[in-house]
């Protein structure tokens, strides 16, 4: 399945030997949990990943504060997440010059998809939506991953390069959604079903 390089770190000195090594920044910081694009942090710069490296990891063995995550209160501010702050790990994934992301969700034989457009700075959490019909590449990739991973409710976030390709960015086996549809063709809620 192709993917944004990414690298995971359980230790603070690993991480930090990366991030002097590394020279093609920059880079994204992800929880392992989240949504709309909460705790998601551009590394532009390596004096910028060790900070986060050195909130993450800590020296202190009764307190780590972490990383909180943000949420937007009706774009109007944005405040911390209390619960489940971001300790003693990193998710860091190569930055991707995209053009867009497409959502595709597989819910037994049911397909949906959506483009999930750019503010500037992200797709998820942008509240902007191409209602275009999906590529039929992106639906049988999907299906070819539920059926492999044996998960039969999933959801697939695909970054299009510039180049035309498909990269998975996220898989999730939960997900939310604001609207009671996750697909619009000629402005008509409508889903795809898997026959034969």
């Amino acid at each position: 399945i192709k993917h944004p390089q990414t690298w995971i770190f359980y230790e603070k000195i690993d991480a930090i030997k990366f991030f002097q090594r590394y020279s093609a920044y920059p880079l994204v910081s992800k929880p392992n949990l989240g949504g709309g694009a909460e705790g998601v942090i551009f590394l532009n710069h390596y004096k910028q990943a060790k900070h986060i490296a050195n909130k993450v990891f800590t020296q202190l063995k009764f307190y780590n504060p972490g990383i909180r995550r943000w949420r937007k209160y009706k774009h109007l501010f944005k405040y911390p997440v209390m619960e489940d702050p971001q300790r003693n790990y990193l998710i860091i994934q190569e930055f991707i010059q995209a053009k867009w992301e497409w959502r595709i969700i597989k819910i037994g034989k049911s397909y949906f998809g959506h483009q999930k457009l750019s503010d500037g700075h992200h797709f998820s959490g942008s509240g902007k939506v191409g209602w275009v019909k999906p590529p039929n590449e992106l639906l049988l990739q999907t299906k070819y991953i539920s059926e492999k991973s044996g998960i039969r409710a999933i959801n697939v976030d695909y970054f299009e390069t510039q180049k035309n390709e498909y990269l998975v960015n996220e898989i999730q086996t939960i997900w939310g959604g604001k609207l009671d549809y996750q697909m619009l063709i000629n402005g008509e809620p409508c889903r795809y079903v898997e026959k034969d």
